[in-house]
């Protein structure tokens, strides 16, 4: 099953490619997707990603399926993905 994965601002940086990475991964959920994001992308995605003391994605973190945010999700991360589904993954954002 093919996911498109698209990294922003800084975690555009950390996953080379443009920022934009193809997954093919059979059955995929949410979580899935990410352990093999920081297999292909190293260290450096998985600190600016997720919190080291819970190994979950840090809560400031938006991460998007399709435009919406996994925790508005029914499964949360173990939500499973579809083919063509689209995973954005932002750093950290604030605004004021």
């Amino acid at each position: 099953m093919k996911i498109r994965v698209k990294g922003f601002l800084s975690v555009k940086g950390v996953m080379g490619r443009g920022g934009e990475i193809d997954l093919d991964l059979p059955e995929p959920t949410i979580r899935q997707a990410l352990d093999e994001l920081c297999l292909r992308c190293g260290p450096e995605f998985r600190r600016v990603m997720f919190d080291p003391e819970t190994g979950d994605p840090r809560p400031e973190n938006p991460i998007l399926v399709n435009g919406r945010h996994y925790r508005h999700l029914l499964h949360g991360l173990d939500t499973p993905l579809r083919n063509g589904d689209l995973l954005a993954v932002f750093p950290p954002v604030a605004g004021g």
